[in-house]
């Protein structure tokens, strides 16, 4: 963003939704998404910057739930048998 390269965000946020649609992360997706839209309409930088600091924090919020559910696991529970 600091060189406003949009096209290359719109890239990585279309990446990202195919991602996160595939790993089960619907709200992530439809997020960058979103994202990837603002970043087709020419001259949106606001709403660019907007839709990335959104999508920024769903993002910052499934890893949030992620590290709590793991750190509430065993150590080497997956290894026992």
């Amino acid at each position: 963003m600091d060189q406003q390269d949009i096209a290359g965000l719109k890239v990585m946020a279309g990446h990202l939704a195919e991602s996160a649609a595939k790993q089960g992360a619907p709200e992530i997706a439809a997020k960058a998404l979103e994202l990837e839209q603002a970043a087709r309409q020419k001259g949106d930088v606001l709403g660019v910057i907007q839709r990335a600091c959104e999508l920024l924090e769903y993002c910052r919020a499934a890893q949030s739930s992620f590290l709590e559910h793991t750190s509430t696991e065993e150590p080497c529970a997956s290894s026992r048998a």
